[in-house]
């Protein structure tokens, strides 16, 4: 205990002034006669010790009085740890705060948060005057409050964190604790204080700074984690593949669970695509992770899910949602237009060959056969390219998919055949193609050798690079022959000797268009019996996967940025977050607003037109790591305090002054009350 005014304290001399004038009343009083009902009321049983018992009290309470004033002038303040500052000179103080998902944890009475930010309020609050103060938010991306090196006043900062709540990001707590160092750093104030609040999950110190990047700073460790066993339960992931050997409209969901309880897990895991579910009970050891399969029959239209468990302690994990078919760049899907062939004899057989043979630095691709009725947009979603191979007519929804498929990035190798009517091909496939199909055209001549071979070959392209002089070996004897006034975005990559093209190249939106007018079988050409046909099928393929470079992702973890790339037949794209006010982009841009998990659809549109030209949907997750709550030794070993050397260290004390005037305030209050009911008891 202390007083800012010691030398006040005199005034304690004053509690003899109530001493000395009851001494003197008692020798100067006057004698009074009383009659002698007086005496009898005076001298009765008890009364005269009650009377003496009430001026004894009373005299001290006046000598206390007394006491409280000259303590009240002197200022007492009482000396008591400190959270968040140094002694009482101005300092720079840092608070990192972790707002990941962890920390919505439940337990002890309320959140891991709850106490993170009421820790972080009384930090800020027992700030000496003229501090300054800076908040650095932990979860991904990071966040340092302000902005400049000035920093905000402790009342600034107070209402500031008032106002936040946790995220369901991930954590980035070493970044955050080198940003807080970084930033009080550039501060004036001698002393530098850094409090770390957090749970301390392991998944969230690895790679913390060492001891030597904190030199000079104190660094102050506050663990909020709930005391106890944890019980939380959470779906850490979910992958979904077309199952086109059931049929078309069916997918294979995969569900991890993770069971961080002490106690076994035997809850029920629901799936569910649209109006279709599945549900099963899961039994799982404590501390492993268990897998669970679903076969789902996909509603058409449908293009995203949710694998779901019953909510814990940490309800947010409880639930993920997952795309139906996430795509593969390196997955192949042939639609085989005439699948009633033999074996070895379809354009199917002899590119699925092509495109799986295995050298020894090529894996290949992962080839997936279906049926042209059988084709689906999740199919389509699933795949980086597309061989449509001697198709028929398709359906208007088919040929749709396919053309927003390369719009949006995809790669399309559209091969003839005996299945080519040019009538259908330009209706159907006119998205497609860099023409409306003319005829088909019989290349051969009566008595000649069996069709006419390459003769105008673009060496340079990625197809045909180290390969054009094997292809002048092959021979066509039919092939598609096209409109004249070609599409934009078109052009002749291989040709015959009569000037007839053979291999055309169409840019659609961000996707290629590879169409061979011919057909990839022995019915109207002799180049799969080359050697030419294996690696210039390989080619085409990997050309069309790179093509339209890296598509935009079906799902991220809350806080990443998804890529929108608006297609060139709509001017703009509009975003709807599960919650919120929906988001217009007018341009190719990075979504950013991804802090809630859920379904987001993104609708591109034209003025004019009152229906979206087209429509898509991600998903957004909250970063698996955040349910992995294993605690290991609290605080890392770096998260010590190391305050500064020198003459002045000892200012750096962890302690403050509580100031005692409101409670003697209030205890002055209560004995004049006293004094004023006892005076009238005398």
């Amino acid at each position: 205990m202390g007083f800012e005014s010691p030398w006040l304290l005199l005034g304690l001399l004053g509690v003899a002034v109530p001493l000395l004038l009851h001494w003197y009343l008692r020798r100067t009083a006057p004698v009074v006669a009383l009659d002698a009902v007086m005496l009898l009321v005076l001298h009765g049983a008890g009364e005269t010790r009650r009377l003496r018992l009430v001026h004894v009290v009373l005299l001290t309470l006046r000598a206390l009085l007394v006491a409280g004033i000259a303590l009240l002038f002197a200022r007492p303040y009482l000396n008591v740890p400190a959270a968040g500052g140094s002694g009482e000179r101005p300092i720079a103080a840092a608070i990192v705060l972790d707002d990941s998902l962890s920390m919505r944890l439940a337990g002890d009475g309320g959140t891991s948060w709850d106490r993170a930010r009421e820790t972080a309020l009384r930090a800020l609050k027992e700030l000496p005057a003229e501090s300054v103060a800076f908040v650095v938010r932990a979860a991904k991306p990071t966040i340092v409050v302000p902005d400049d090196a000035s920093g905000w006043d402790a009342a600034r900062a107070v209402r500031y964190v008032e106002g936040l709540s946790a995220s369901r990001a991930g954590t980035d707590l070493p970044t955050a604790v080198r940003a807080a160092v970084a930033r009080v750093r550039t501060s004036p104030q001698r002393d530098r204080r850094v409090v770390v609040i957090s749970d301390f999950h392991e998944h969230a110190v690895v790679g913390f700074p060492p001891a030597e990047e904190l030199a000079g700073i104190e660094v102050v460790p506050v663990d909020v984690a709930p005391v106890g066993p944890l019980h939380n339960r959470a779906v850490v992931d979910v992958s979904a593949t077309p199952a086109p050997d059931l049929s078309p409209g069916r997918v294979r969901v995969r569900v991890v669970v993770a069971n961080g309880a002490a106690e076994p897990m035997s809850e029920v895991l629901s799936v569910r695509a649209g109006a279709t579910a599945a549900a099963r009970r899961v039994l799982c050891p404590p501390g492993e992770r268990c897998v669970e399969e679903f076969l789902l029959e996909v509603p058409e239209g449908i293009r995203v899910g949710e694998a779901r468990l019953p909510p814990d302690d940490l309800p947010d994990d409880d639930v993920r949602w997952f795309s139906l078919a996430p795509q593969d760049r390196d997955a192949v899907l042939l639609v085989d237009g005439d699948p009633s062939r033999r074996s070895g004899e379809s354009e199917a057989f002899f590119v699925s060959r092509a495109l799986t043979l295995r050298g020894e630095d090529d894996p290949g691709f992962v080839v997936t056969t279906v049926r042209d009725d059988e084709l689906s947009p999740l199919h389509l979603a699933a795949v980086g390219t597309v061989g449509l191979l001697n198709p028929g007519a398709l359906s208007p929804d088919r040929a749709r998919a396919l053309a927003d498929f390369v719009a949006s990035g995809g790669g399309v190798f559209l091969a003839a055949g005996s299945n080519a009517d040019p009538v259908a091909w330009s209706a159907t496939l006119g998205g497609l193609l860099p023409a409306p199909v003319r005829a088909i055209l019989d290349a051969g001549d009566p008595g000649a050798p069996p069709g006419r071979s390459l003769a105008r070959v673009d060496a340079s392209h990625p197809t045909l690079a180290g390969i054009a002089g094997l292809l002048n070996e092959a021979h066509v004897r039919r092939l598609l022959l096209l409109e004249d006034g070609w599409r934009v975005g078109s052009s002749a990559v291989a040709s015959l000797d009569g000037g007839l093209p053979l291999l055309v190249e169409r840019r659609v939106g961000r996707g290629t268009v590879l169409t061979w007018l011919s057909s990839l079988d022995r019915d109207w050409t002799d180049l799969p019996l080359r050697p030419a046909f294996a690696p210039f099928v390989r080619k085409s393929f990997a050309y069309l996967r790179n093509a339209g470079g890296q598509r935009p992702a079906g799902a991220v973890r809350v806080g990443e940025p998804r890529f929108v790339e608006i297609p060139p037949d709509a001017e703009r794209a509009l975003v709807r977050p599960p919650s919120g006010t929906p988001v217009t982009l007018t341009g190719p841009a990075a979504f950013e607003k991804t802090a809630v998990p859920g379904i987001y659809t993104v609708d591109f549109l034209r003025t004019g037109r009152p229906d979206p030209v087209r429509s898509e949907a991600f998903v957004v997750n909250c970063d698996p790591e955040e349910s992995v709550l294993r605690r290991g030794a609290g605080p890392p070993a770096s998260l010590v305090r190391t305050p500064a050397s020198g003459p002045d260290a000892e200012a750096a004390a962890a302690t403050r002054r509580l100031p005692l005037l409101p409670p003697l305030l209030v205890g002055l209050l209560l004995m004049l009350l006293a004094e004023a009911w006892l005076r009238g008891k005398a």
